[in-house]
C-alpha cells in the first residue's frame, strides 16, 4: 500500500469560514437567540473505521421490534473481526479536509481481498463528510460501472436506512429534488452526488468537476486515462483520490503508482520467535506441510499451514503490522 500528499498541508478555506460561522453563533447563542442546527449525517469527529463499525452495529426494527444486522455486503453482515489486517487500511482514510487535500491512497493487492467493499463505503463516507461534494467512481469500462452501481453499491445501501433514506433524484417533470434512487449512473446521498463512470471514453474522463475519485481495476488503466481523470480534481477543496488492483505487469498501471509512494507491506508475525515479514518474500517456503493438524474442510489429518522463515508454526498470518519500505515517499 501507499500513501501521498503531493503538496504541503494547508488549512482548507472552509475550516476559516466555519470557525468565523461557529463565533457568529456562539454570539447569537449569548444573546439569547436560538438557531437551528443542520442535522450532520456523520458526527465531525467519526473515523471513518467507527463509522463502518456503527453502520454493522445490529439494530432493532422500530415496528416490529425485530433485531436485524447493520450493513450487509453482497448479502453478508459487513465485520472486520475476521480481517484485523484491513483495520489498518481502514484508519487511512482521511475524516477532515485538512488530511484529505490532495493525498492519493494506492493499494496494490492480490484478489478477493475487500478493496471494493473498502473502495465504496469510503466513497460514501467521504461524500458525506465532506458534502456538498461530487464523487466519482471509476472502472475501466462502462458495464463494470453499471454492473458495480446496480448490483454491489446499492444492495449496500439500501441495507442501512439510515443511509438509504438520503438519497434523493431530480423529479422527472422538472419538479426538483425528490425521495428517489437515481440512475444506473448517477445516484445522490444527501448533498453528495456519486458518478458511476469509466476511464475507456474521453467524455467521460474531461467532463463534471469533481471532489473525490476512486479507481478500481487501475490494472486495465492507463496512466494517461487515470491523470486526465484526476484533472477534475484540480479546483476542489478536498481533492483526494483512491486507486487500487491487483498488478499486470512491472512498472506499468497499479505498480507504477505503487512504486512512488511509501509502499506499506504486512509483516506477518511469527508467535513463537517473533520475526516479522512479507510473506510473499518468501513464497513458496512460507507454506509448508503439517501431518498432525486436522484440514478445515475434510476434518481429516493432514493440512498446509503457514511457516516462519524458521519453519515456526504461523497460526494466524493476520497478526502482524504493516512497515513502509519507503516511508518519505509522497504517495502512501
Amino acid at each position: 500500500m501507499s500513501r501521498s500528499s503531493n503538496a504541503p498541508s494547508r488549512r482548507p478555506a472552509s475550516d476559516k469560514a466555519q470557525a468565523n460561522l461557529g463565533a457568529a453563533l456562539a454570539n447569537a447563542k449569548s444573546r439569547g437567540i436560538e438557531i437551528p442546527q443542520p442535522l450532520s449525517p456523520i458526527p465531525r469527529d467519526m473515523t471513518f473505521r467507527q463509522w463502518c463499525e456503527h453502520l454493522a452495529a445490529e439494530r432493532s426494527d422500530p415496528q416490529t421490534g425485530e433485531v436485524r444486522p447493520g450493513l450487509l455486503v453482497d448479502g453478508k453482515p459487513f465485520t472486520l473481526d475476521d480481517r484485523p489486517a484491513m483495520a489498518w487500511l481502514y484508519d487511512q482514510i482521511p475524516s477532515t479536509e485538512e488530511d484529505a487535500f490532495r493525498r492519493t491512497l494506492v493499494l496494490m493487492k492480490c484478489t478477493q481481498v475487500g478493496f471494493t467493499v473498502m473502495e465504496m463505503l469510503a466513497a460514501i463516507y467521504l461524500g458525506l463528510k465532506f458534502a456538498p461534494s461530487t464523487v466519482g467512481m471509476f472502472l475501466p469500462e462502462v458495464e463494470l460501472a453499471e454492473g458495480k452501481s446496480t448490483e454491489r453499491f446499492m444492495p449496500m445501501v439500501r441495507s442501512v436506512p439510515e443511509v438509504h433514506q438520503l438519497m434523493m433524484q431530480d423529479g422527472s417533470d422538472g419538479s426538483g429534488p425528490r425521495r428517489g434512487e437515481g440512475n444506473v449512473r448517477r445516484r445522490r446521498i444527501g448533498e453528495a452526488l456519486f458518478l458511476f463512470s469509466h476511464t475507456s471514453g474521453k467524455a467521460s474522463t474531461e467532463s463534471f468537476p469533481m471532489d473525490i475519485l476512486t479507481f478500481d481495476e487501475v490494472q486495465e488503466m492507463s496512466l494517461a486515462q487515470l491523470e486526465k481523470t484526476r484533472e477534475r480534481m484540480s479546483a476542489s477543496r478536498v481533492r483526494f483520490n483512491v486507486m487500487g488492483s491487483t498488478a499486470n505487469w512491472p512498472d506499468s498501471d497499479i505498480h507504477f503508482w505503487f512504486k512512488q509512494g511509501t509502499q506499506h507491506r504486512f509483516h506477518t508475525l511469527c508467535p513463537t520467535c517473533q520475526a516479522r515479514r512479507p510473506l510473499d518474500d518468501y513464497i513458496p517456503a512460507c507454506i509448508a506441510w503439517d501431518p498432525e493438524t486436522r484440514d478445515e474442510l475434510t476434518q481429516q489429518p493432514g493440512t498446509y499451514r503457514y511457516v516462519c522463515e524458521a519453519g515456526h508454526w504461523i497460526e494466524d498470518p493476520q497478526q502482524g503490522e504493516w512497515i513502509p519500505d519507503n516511508p518519505d515517499a509522497w504517495i502512501t
